[in-house]
């Protein structure tokens, strides 16, 4: 059930929510918090974590408007559950989290100038494959003061460091083929999924029947995952089966997906197909060797 909660006219300050009822059908709720309760509590004590104004752009890089001004230090933390465990006075225990310091605004140097009228904040050599790990998780900043007491706390939007660590290099994930590709005897699919937790290959005979499952193999360089199939299965159809973090929802979900880089999809685009375009059956009359008009200028190509 889709809902939105009110007090009176007035709508409250939670973002819109989903509950499920299959389940208890009692549900409790805290006004101003998105969490959903099952047995009536206490409204928490401290700092509540509000909104998601946290910019992860860079792995050593966080740009945040903070309110409070007496920040020590931040603290992005990462779960792989829904609770994170967060105390509005203490933080949250364990470390999974990578801690960056008050700095110089850099916004313009990096090419983002959006930024430049916000708090940057800084780590010092970060370990990207715990960043990595991190960011297929549900995240939360934390900003502290100097006595490690809790002054404001916020979610997080990843879409920069994302790109930054999977698309700054020569040879990683914008460099590779997506999709599908083909030897003599195997197809393999590979799609771009770096938040993903796991990604699952479901492959379907033409009724749209479940043939087979297939966990796929994470590419941690690229954030690519992977899987070859017999080219037996070549005509079939498939689609993706991912579980990650649904930052809308705030939930860990299991989505399935066509293949964004699919070449045939069956009737309303429910699933995907394993075709290769390079197949002669597949191609017009002569559609190698035709002749391919050369046009001197590009403005000939024009129709008036």
């Amino acid at each position: 059930m889709n809902y939105i909660m009110h007090k009176g006219g007035d709508k409250a300050p939670n973002d819109d929510q989903k509950a499920e009822l299959s389940g208890d059908r009692m549900l409790w709720l805290l006004d101003g918090l998105n969490e959903i309760f099952t047995a009536s509590t206490l409204f928490p004590s401290g700092v509540l974590s509000n909104d998601t104004a946290a910019h992860w752009v860079t792995l050593d890089t966080v740009f945040w408007d903070v309110i409070a001004t007496s920040v020590a230090k931040i603290r992005v933390y990462s779960s792989d559950v829904i609770d994170l465990g967060y105390d509005g006075e203490t933080g949250i225990s364990g470390d999974n989290f990578i801690e960056f310091a008050p700095a110089i605004n850099s916004a313009n140097a990096l090419g983002m100038p959006r930024y430049s009228a916000l708090d940057t904040f800084e780590a010092l050599n970060p370990d990207s494959a715990k960043a990595k790990q991190m960011l297929t998780g549900k995240l939360l900043a934390i900003a502290y003061d100097s006595d490690d007491a809790v002054v404001e706390a916020t979610y997080v939007q990843t879409p920069r460091v994302l790109d930054a660590l999977y698309t700054a290099g020569s040879d990683d994930a914008d460099e590779a083929q997506l999709g599908l590709s083909y030897t003599a005897t195997d197809i393999t699919a590979s799609v771009w999924a770096p938040t993903a937790q796991q990604v699952k290959l479901s492959v379907y005979n033409s009724a749209k029947v479940l043939q087979s499952t297939e966990t796929m193999n994470l590419d941690t360089n690229t954030g690519i995952w992977s899987f070859t199939t017999p080219i037996a299965n070549d005509r079939l159809f498939y689609r993706f089966e991912l579980t990650a973090y649904h930052y809308q929802n705030q939930q860990f979900e299991t989505l399935w997906s066509t293949d964004p880089y699919s070449v045939s999809l069956s009737t309303n685009g429910d699933y995907s197909q394993f075709i290769n375009l390079n197949d002669t059956d597949l191609k017009p009359t002569d559609w190698d060797t035709h002749a391919i008009p050369v046009i001197a200028d590009i403005n000939d190509s024009g129709i008036c």
